[in-house]
């Protein structure tokens, strides 16, 4: 006897209508809406109630009565019940499941978690074009929550779906490039960096870089930090790509280009090379708005000035940066940048001791008025 036969066998040996409220419970997930369960299971009140009441004392389910919901004691019980459905019981108990929740999404606990949950349940009713679009949906609801890893698992699921899904079906506004662009940056944002450059060079292959250069431009700028993350040094050549093709004019693409090739180059320490690219990305960045990466950019600049050895400037700098968050019509992104301040004052107090080292070990250099800070620099300002 097989492991999964011992366990049905548990089953089985349940009264019919426990066995019956487990078949919904099986298919909803690892757990379940009281509610749900009850919108599902077809059964009358008082009968759902004895056939959990029968569940539970056997030790099939575990109630969660702080949040109404259910669970399967042990995960390989859920997936013996739901492997053991009859693949048109499975079919139907998927869509009423989807049905419920596109009316009732507060029954899955979030937004993100109805859309991702609409996504893995139409996927398995058969229905590809609302699995397509409600996994693009759950990518996106995932993506603004900052949960990247769930939103790059949702972007894959959408590729997968998308040669399966008549065009006209296809969720408007979105295209694969676009796609395999949101997959290639949840990647990156989660660390799957190698993952990352796969997607963005998918993405690059297919797009047409002299009719939608701005795109193209991003694309290069995202495989580029991906590359850098991974050490490869072909991350320099994506960077240059990056910048290339970015039009001249000002936008919010220009400004978030130019700051990360003045970021890059600060990192490798070219400090003097960082900064007119950084004071360009703050100027179109103020230009256009884009407040988010004028914070970056100003941060950038405050670290570099910093370690060429001008700390009041720095400290002011970012500052100003911090200052940016305060802006009307700010992009929420500022949260992003918000975590680097205080680093970046500590980076500006390790540049100082640095100075002052050099200075120690060398007091007739003529570089020793420009390193030492004033004594009002002693403690760095804060900034956040």
């Amino acid at each position: 006897m097989t492991l999964r036969d011992a366990l049905l066998a548990r089953v089985d040996a349940l009264p019919a209508p426990a066995r019956a409220v487990l078949r919904p419970a099986a298919a909803a997930g690892e757990e379940v809406d009281h509610e749900l369960l009850a919108a599902v299971a077809g059964m009358d009140a008082p009968d759902l109630l004895a056939a959990l009441r029968t569940a539970v004392a056997e030790q099939v389910l575990v109630a969660q009565p702080d949040r109404l919901t259910y669970r399967f004691r042990h995960a390989l019980l859920q997936e013996a019940v739901h492997g053991d459905l009859l693949p048109g019981e499975r079919v139907d108990l998927h869509r009423r499941l989807a049905q419920v929740l596109e009316e009732r999404p507060e029954l899955a606990g979030s937004r993100a978690g109805a859309a991702a949950a609409l996504a893995w349940h139409w996927r398995r009713a058969h229905d590809l074009p609302r699995a397509l679009a409600a996994a693009v949906t759950a990518g996106q609801d995932a993506a603004t929550a900052y949960a990247f890893a769930d939103a790059h698992v949702q972007y894959e699921a959408a590729l997968e779906l998308w040669d399966a899904v008549p065009e006209a079906q296809r969720p408007p506004g979105t295209d694969r490039v676009e796609l395999l662009k949101r997959a290639a940056t949840a990647a990156a944002r989660s660390g799957e960096h190698a993952r990352a450059v796969a997607l963005a060079r998918r993405a690059l292959d297919q797009l047409d870089e002299v009719a939608e250069p701005v795109r193209a431009s991003l694309l290069w700028m995202w495989l580029a930090r991906s590359l850098s993350a991974l050490g490869d040094e072909a991350a320099a050549h994506a960077t240059a790509e990056a910048v290339r093709l970015v039009p001249d004019d000002p936008s919010p693409a220009r400004a978030r280009v130019l700051g990360y090739q003045s970021a890059r180059l600060m990192l490798l320490s070219r400090y003097a090379e960082s900064e007119p690219v950084g004071a360009e990305a703050v100027a179109v960045a103020r230009a256009v708005g884009a407040h988010a990466d004028e914070a970056g950019a100003l941060v950038t600049l405050g670290l570099c000035a910093a370690f060429l050895g001008r700390q009041a400037e720095g400290e002011a700098l970012l500052a100003r940066a911090a200052r940016s968050r305060s802006r009307p019509g700010r992009s929420r992104s500022w949260s992003a940048w918000r975590p680097t301040c205080p680093r970046s004052c500590s980076w500006t107090a390790a540049g100082r001791r640095r100075r002052g080292r050099r200075s120690k070990a060398s007091p007739s250099s003529p570089s020793t008025a420009t390193a030492r800070a004033p004594s009002s620099a002693a403690t760095p300002s804060r900034c956040c």
